[in-house]
């Protein structure tokens, strides 16, 4: 059986679009798959394709097409989402302003039921939007091979950190842990990768890099001896994957994150990092890290785990999905 057209709508060009959309699309056309991505669906590749990936549908003139396009049935609608778009926080004030309003909340309940399958980043996210939607798959977030890079640690010891900015809220939930430990360690280089946090944290000596939109410059700048994933308990959060760990087992940098929402499912307390549940637990594991035979069985393991998540290793799931009539 011949494989369908596919082409992937991203909503973005950021990490999110490049994951969701732009990695699978590559992997498919490794595959020997008609798949493309892209910002823009042209009038030409639309009349092509079988299949259309919408990623994050929500936009009324576009949710009224996805809607229109189900009616008129001639091609195969998967909703692409990565976050509990109905939750989303005051502290993200741009997105908060857009998604929580009334008419937008109504755009994606309506894409929802008009698609054939939602495809979303965790299974807590697909009972979220269960209601909307009975067909879920979940598949989760993966890196492309190419990414694994067992880099060497940096001269000085550094703890790392690399985001948007979304994660106010989420520095602001955990400052007094950090904060602690970079006092009784100043010798610590903090760096940080998209947003300079390092304020919120008693401003310890730190490094930062802009934002690179080219994921392959992105992943050369992840660079140091162990990474922190802090996270707000809050019902968006709980929703969230787990790529910012799997970024930095990409590079054999063991994590230490909040034993919260996504992080428990990937990092093993221990083995491939460490999960915090106090003030305290951040400042014990951040300095337990201080221990460079820990720190090196550590790095070897995240990095195993690592390899187990790549895109080549996982296209299957798309396959399955996308194969269906």
């Amino acid at each position: 059986m011949t494989n369908p057209t596919v082409h992937f709508w991203k909503g973005d060009e950021a990490g999110c679009g490049f994951y969701r959309c732009e990695q699978p699309a590559q992997a498919l056309r490794d595959r020997g798959w008609d798949a493309t991505d892209g910002v823009r669906l042209e009038r030409e590749r639309f009349h092509e394709v079988d299949t259309i990936v919408g990623q994050r549908v929500s936009r009324e003139d576009v949710s009224k097409m996805w809607v229109n396009l189900r009616k008129a049935g001639d091609k195969r609608l998967v909703y692409e989402l990565d976050d509990d778009l109905f939750t989303v926080d005051h502290s993200n004030r741009g997105a908060h302003r857009f998604f929580m309003a009334p008419q937008t909340r109504q755009n994606i309940i309506n894409a929802l039921r008009a698609s054939h399958v939602v495809i979303v980043s965790t299974s807590t996210l697909a009972r979220a939007i269960r209601s909307y939607n009975k067909n879920i798959v979940v598949i989760p977030n993966f890196i492309q091979e190419r990414q694994l890079d067992f880099y060497d640690a940096p001269a000085q010891y550094t703890v790392g950190w690399a985001g948007s900015a979304t994660h106010r809220m989420d520095f602001a939930a955990e400052a007094e842990g950090l904060k602690t430990y970079f006092e009784g360690y100043p010798e610590t280089l903090f760096k940080t990768i998209g947003v300079n946090y390092a304020d919120m944290i008693g401003s310890p000596e730190h490094e930062f890099t802009d934002w690179c939109q080219d994921m392959d410059a992105y992943h050369d700048t992840l660079r140091f001896d162990v990474g922190i994933a802090p996270l707000r308990r809050h019902l968006f959060n709980d929703s969230k994957s787990w790529i910012k760990a799997l970024e930095y087992a990409a590079h054999g940098i063991p994590t230490v994150a909040t034993d919260y929402g996504p992080y428990p499912k990937f990092v093993e307390h221990g083995v491939t990092g460490f999960l915090a549940d106090s003030p305290a637990q951040w400042l014990e594991s951040l300095t337990a890290l201080h221990d460079m035979a820990l720190r090196e069985d550590m790095r070897q393991a995240v990095f195993a785990k690592a390899k187990e998540n790549t895109i080549e290793e996982n296209v299957c799931l798309y396959e399955e999905v996308l194969s269906q009539s």
